[in-house]
């Protein structure tokens, strides 16, 4: 579910006064295009103001806040720099660079800065102090309570003021204050019916209590009576994504009808970068890798491209199977996180033994980076297993089962061992190696998890393919122990048939076990055992008669 946090600066500043017409147009041109979510638009128009007026300090300021919306904080320290010098409203800048030092805990140097620019305000500027409030908001580390009480100090002074409402009912949105939040979202629509976010904001509140009929319903008022606002598309899709969630049965209509919104809203935008990114954070979110490999594919060619894009590109191209690409592109990520690397290694490794061993570093690389990364490697083990490709599998489980505080230590080691197995059992030469590593990781299966009866029961047979009397006595203690827990699970389930004719096995090894050390009444009561699992054993029945002569 995507939502604007971002408080619209349109929303929050009414017309400042301004000199030469031109200029006022201009500039609320880009206010309105701030508030459509048409951040290209807005920057380009921001930018040939400041060209043709470098006296007002609003354009750096509008300029640089969307850049900070971007995350993009060293253009957006840069505009803000440029502004605080300018003759007309400079001071606004301070309130941009504040929100910067509140981003990095600084917070002394903010309160400064915001001091700086509230020197310079007008006692009834109450539109330029809620920048500041929504500043406190707005930043990665909030100070919500100063910015809910410079809004209602606002509300003491002019308290027909729609913005002031706005901050008041985001702060409590933010505190969690749901019916507080409501109250003062619908003082601000009843003041000020055009502004729409917060009237979006009223839909959204309904939104939460999973009431998504009525919340798109309000939805499509402000549309019908917006049509141009952009906005008001994202959350109706995003809406409709959430609905689909929590609604298995419409599940795939409801997909569609946010992939629909989507769309308009991209083109509301006038296709603005911004918004192709939240759509395609959907289309991520909704599992549509086609769309979005298209979608990641036209974005790699636009100016300035950063990670996200390449991790959509990614992503898209990893879960269309277009490994080629996927490499590529996540090589493209500079900030690589271990889900990069691992899917990178994956990618690495379907495409062949050319870039076999770029695969297994890379799976190395994902696990120092986040070790907890090592869970997510038993799938992708799990698959070269299936289709026989034990060394493969032995090479990615091996990197993921030294990890032991991971949810998949035990399954790991246990392919690990059974791989190493199966190879073994082909091998003429050096097939007891195989059959040691293969007992070696059978024994952490079972010291980490001593329930999976299977680790036994193959352990039994590795040893059996060592040649050495410890091998041997290990053998029948690993039946005796196979036994042991079957029988145990069995309590709390019936024994299937691949237990009876493994335990069949066991017996009649156990069995041979005792009689070669003349212990024949052990003997005999371990093939008594095997002909109550299969009666006409031939190897059991032929046993007993020649230990009972």
């Amino acid at each position: 579910m995507t939502k604007h946090n971002k408080l619209s600066l349109t929303l929050l500043i009414g017309a400042l006064c301004s000199t030469g017409a031109l200029h006022a147009q201009d500039l609320a041109e880009a206010k309105k295009a701030i508030k459509g979510d048409q951040l290209d638009k807005a920057k380009h128009i921001l930018k040939n103001l400041i060209d043709s007026k470098p006296n007002e300090g609003e354009n750096y300021y509008y300029l640089g806040d969307i850049y900070l919306q971007e995350s993009q904080v060293d253009s957006a320290k840069y505009f803000f720099n440029q502004g605080v010098s300018v003759k007309k409203k400079g001071s606004l800048n301070y309130i941009g660079l504040g929100q910067i030092d509140l981003d990095s805990s600084n917070l002394t140097e903010a309160k400064d800065k915001f001091a700086k620019a509230e020197k310079e305000m007008r006692k009834k500027d109450y539109h330029e102090q809620l920048l500041v409030a929504a500043a406190y908001l707005n930043s990665k580390n909030p100070n919500v309570e100063e910015a809910e009480r410079i809004a209602k100090k606002v509300l003491e002074q002019d308290y027909q003021n729609a913005y002031a409402f706005f901050i008041v009912a985001k702060a409590n949105l933010a505190k969690n204050n749901y019916n507080e939040a409501y109250a003062a979202f619908s003082d601000a629509a009843i003041l000020d019916p055009n502004l729409l976010e917060a009237r979006m904001e009223l839909a959204i509140i309904t939104k939460r209590t999973r009431a998504f009929k009525e919340a798109i319903n309000s939805l499509n008022e402000i549309n019908k009576e917006f049509p141009d606002y952009a906005p008001v598309y994202r959350e109706i899709a995003d809406t409709y994504y959430l609905w689909s969630t929590t609604n298995k049965a419409d599940e795939s209509d409801l997909l569609a009808k946010a992939n629909d919104n989507y769309k308009k809203y991209v083109s509301a935008t006038d296709n603005s970068l911004e918004a192709k990114m939240r759509y395609a954070k959907f289309l991520a979110q909704s599992n549509n890798y086609k769309e979005l490999e298209i979608l990641a594919e036209d974005l790699v060619k636009s100016k300035g491209v950063n990670d996200r894009v390449y991790e959509y590109l990614a992503v898209a191209t990893f879960n269309n199977g277009n490994y080629a690409k996927s490499s590529t592109a996540i090589e493209s990520i500079k900030n690589k996180s271990a889900e990069n690397y691992l899917q990178l290694g994956i990618s690495y490794l379907k495409q062949g033994q050319h870039t076999y061993s770029k695969g297994i570093e890379s799976l190395k690389k994902a696990v120092q980076v986040d070790s907890k990364i090592a869970s997510s490697f038993n799938t992708y083990g799990i698959e070269l297993f299936r289709a026989d490709k034990f060394q493969e599998a032995i090479d990615l489980l091996s990197i993921s089962a030294e990890v032991k505080d991971q949810s998949n230590y035990s399954y790991d080691n246990y392919y690990i061992a059974y791989c190493y197995y199966s190879l073994g059992l082909d091998m003429k030469e050096g097939q007891e190696d195989y059959m040691k590593q293969a007992v070696k990781y059978f024994d952490r299966t079972i010291a980490s998890a001593p329930n999976i009866t299977e680790s036994y029961f193959f352990q039994a047979r590795a040893y059996r393919n060592i040649n050495s009397e410890e091998a041997y006595e290990a053998r029948f203690k690993a039946y005796q122990t196979f036994e042991k827990v079957v029988l145990a699970n069995s309590k709390e389930t019936e024994l299937s048939d691949s237990d009876k004719s493994r335990l069949v096995e066991a017996y009649n090894a156990m069995g041979a076990y005792y009689a070669n050390i003349d212990d024949i009444s052990n003997a005999k009561d371990m093939f008594d055992k095997t002909l109550q699992y299969e009666a006409n054993n031939e190897f059991a029945v032929q046993t007993l008669k020649a230990i009972s002569n």
